[in-house]
């Protein structure tokens, strides 16, 4: 794919007349090449620690214990008893019979009498009365006595009687015993394991090329001079030779009857421009060239190229795209093309101007360091390597054996060039890997090692060497990673 940024062909109608034959458009048969990435298994031999179980033996001092017997005097208490006679003293009970004078009622009631008072007869009755009178009235009472009681009793006493026993007793017997034991013995050996190896072939593909040819007839019509890229003119119904672009191709002959699809480049892109400015960002767009479309972009500022997004590494598939980590108040030409596998388009430019720069206080979408990093070096399989380019501090490769990818631990230089989003660092870091340190990695997609190295890019502060970037080979790509920064910050 080419990615020659040249200017659209100019046209420019002048009115002659000439004797001219009549064009046709026809057709002809042309075998082109595209890069392929494809990718081969290869089996590789790595150095792998394994462990082994030996028995040893080491003498052991262990005790028994044994049962002995000894004559042993003891002494046992006996209770013995003696008779004597006591005395206690008891209180004893009679019953006596006791008298007491109560004083009682009784009750006299007198008798009636008939009386007549003023020719009337009636009957008086008086109050009954009590009288008392004294009797004697026997009781029984408990008298308590004390009286001395004799009794005979056994009194105990105790005496100290030996005697002789034998008794057995415990000893501790020291005896030696190899005891065996298990050691865990490393061992090295050489393990081969498969790798996936990227690499890029050209594929050849048929395509139907539109050509004109004269067809005998004179007439009088305007004619088109047309000014080609190489400065020369070729007259309408002409072709515009080729540029000239070196790449590393294969040739290879179609079997005829092979069907082929017939595709064209797209069109130029049309309806670019700026739609939004900000002091470290602006927003591009434009219109769609084709559904079968991609768009590459690069932009410069004061004539310098600031950055390029190389199509076999980064391509645009949207019609519409935020470039930040501008400078403010600066003026830059963005250039677009779109392309497919057929061709690409003629380059559009247009120009943006950012704004001045917010207060100092108003803070940056992105942070210095991204969370969750830190200053210390991941640990690595391969340790940390140096690199010819001044751009790179260290580089180191970790496997990961759960999902067979490998890992790019990259250590930026304090004195590299991270202000500008270049194109060649990130291939001084493929170069380092392959050519200088020969080693072959296994990744899922070489498209998402280098959006994630030009994310860590946006990110890394200028004149610090850490935290190292880890680029993870089984992550794939995101066509929208530049859009969604905020929302990612990197981490796949």
């Amino acid at each position: 794919m080419l990615l020659a940024l040249s200017s659209p062909v100019e046209a420019h109608p002048l009115e002659e007349t000439t004797t001219e034959e009549p064009t046709e458009t026809r057709y002809r048969t042309e075998t082109r090449s595209r890069s392929e990435t494809r990718y081969r298994t290869e089996t590789q031999i790595r150095l792998v620690t394994k462990h082994r179980n030996e028995t040893r033996y080491r003498s052991d001092t262990r005790y028994r214990t044994e049962t002995q017997i000894r004559l042993v005097t003891k002494h046992r208490d006996e209770t013995r008893y003696y008779e004597t006679t006591r005395y206690r003293t008891e209180t004893r009970s009679r019953s006596e019979t006791r008298y007491r004078t109560e004083t009682r009622y009784r009750t006299v009631t007198p008798p009636c009498e008939w009386r007549t008072y003023y020719g009337h007869r009636f009957r008086v009755c008086p109050d009954s009365y009590q009288v008392p009178y004294t009797v004697r009235v026997p009781y029984t009472v408990t008298v308590p006595y004390t009286v001395s009681v004799s009794y005979t009793v056994r009194v105990p006493y105790t005496v100290r009687v030996a005697y002789t026993v034998e008794e057995p007793y415990e000893v501790q017997v020291a005896y030696v015993v190899q005891v065996p034991y298990t050691v865990s013995v490393p061992y090295t050996v050489e393990e081969p394991y498969e790798v996936r190896v990227a690499y890029v072939v050209q594929v050849p593909y048929t395509v139907q090329v539109p050509y004109r040819v004269k067809v005998p007839h004179e007439r009088t019509e305007a004619i088109e001079h047309t000014h080609c890229w190489d400065g020369t003119h070729v007259t309408a119904g002409s072709s515009c030779p080729p540029p000239t672009t070196t790449t590393a191709s294969t040739t290879t002959t179609v079997a005829p009857g092979t069907t082929t699809t017939n595709q064209s480049p797209p069109a130029e892109v049309t309806g670019f421009r700026c739609v939004s400015s900000e002091h470290d960002r602006v927003a591009l767009r434009w219109d769609s060239s084709g559904a079968d479309a991609k768009y590459s972009l690069a932009y410069w500022r004061d004539g310098d190229l600031v950055k390029m997004y190389h199509p076999d590494f980064y391509s645009i598939t949207g019609t519409e795209v935020t470039v930040p980590r501008l400078s403010d108040e600066s003026t830059y030409t963005f250039g677009l093309y779109a392309f497919n596998d057929a061709g690409q388009s003629p380059t559009v430019e247009t120009s943006c101007t950012t704004t001045d720069a917010p207060p100092s206080n108003s803070g940056s979408i992105l942070p210095t360091i991204f969370p969750g990093s830190s200053g210390e070096r991941p640990p690595t399989d391969t340790g940390y390597q140096q690199c010819s380019s001044s751009n790179i501090e260290a580089i180191g490769i970790s496997y990961n054996q759960i999902d067979g990818y490998d890992t790019i631990h990259f250590d930026p230089s304090t004195t590299g060039a991270w202000t500008a989003l270049a194109t060649n660092i990130y291939s001084e870091m493929i170069s380092c890997l392959t050519n200088e340190l020969n080693y072959q990695l296994n990744v899922s997609s070489w498209v998402s090692i280098n959006q994630q190295f030009d994310c860590h890019i946006l990110g890394h502060p200028t004149g610090q060497t850490g935290p190292t970037w880890d680029l993870e080979g089984h992550r794939e790509p995101k066509d929208n990673w530049l859009t969604t920064i905020g929302e990612h910050w990197c981490n796949w």
